[in-house]
């Protein structure tokens, strides 16, 4: 998905130069979007969401719509700033590096928290590995289709930004993995989500109040899932803060 064109141009050469078959999506761009849209509301952060934040996760679900209609068992998300390393097929060509129920797994990132990860497999020097609270960023990542037909329907409802709606792995029902070390680099230029709204909404109980219920039900739902992918002791202890 890509926004400027000498990413484009630079993405289009790095692809084929890996003999890797690609199609090019046109990211939404919020400056399209009609100006009276209505911003959709954050409760983890107590925020809108700004323009950009929404045309991102319109442009994400859109690719993995693309996905889903072209009947592949899997597909890659690209976005313009990821940095592909030479081995990047052995990352994509097959599966059988990743653990039998991945559903997504993530390439790249950034802000990792893992507080708490389980290994579940190695591959090429790196780990993979299951986290409650997995890495910001959505720059690369491997989806299956049936997993980015879940995906691509819980996008209807927009209310974060798209890193955390694709970690939030206890709303989508996915099995996500995360490679680490990282295989995909991030360019270090600019975002080009640049209306972000970084300055919360004015604070007020009955808000406060219904965080803390959303963050009790997210922990509390991770913590089904770790239990029932790792076992009793693991999900006592497990850092699940949403």
């Amino acid at each position: 998905m890509w926004r400027q064109e000498d990413r484009r141009q630079a993405m289009s050469k790095r692809l084929s130069d890996l003999n890797i078959d690609y199609q090019i999506l046109d990211a939404v761009d919020f400056k399209d979007l009609e100006p009276t849209i209505k911003r959709h509301f954050s409760l983890r952060m107590l925020r809108v969401l700004s323009l950009g934040e929404i045309a991102c996760a319109m442009s994400h679900r859109l690719a993995l719509q693309r996905i889903v209609d072209g009947g592949h068992p899997y597909g890659i998300v690209l976005e313009d700033d990821a940095i592909l390393p030479d081995d990047f097929s052995d990352w994509i060509d097959s599966l059988s590096a990743y653990p039998d129920d991945m559903e997504l797994v993530k390439l790249s990132g950034h802000y990792a928290p893992y507080q708490h990860a389980w290994k579940f497999g190695e591959h090429k020097q790196r780990d993979i590995l299951f986290a409650p609270r997995c890495s910001s960023g959505t720059a690369c990542y491997l989806v299956k289709a049936g997993a980015a037909k879940k995906l691509a329907a819980n996008l209807s409802i927009i209310d974060e930004p798209i890193d955390r709606l694709l970690a939030n792995q206890y709303r989508n029902r996915i099995n996500l993995y995360e490679v680490c070390p990282f295989p995909v680099r991030l360019d270090e230029c600019e975002s080009t989500i640049s209306d972000r709204l970084n300055k919360p909404l004015k604070k007020d109980f009955k808000l406060v109040i219904q965080k803390k219920i959303w963050r009790f039900q997210q922990s509390m739902g991770m913590r089904y899932m770790i239990l029932r992918k790792l076992g009793l002791f693991a999900a006592i202890n497990a850092k699940t803060k949403a």
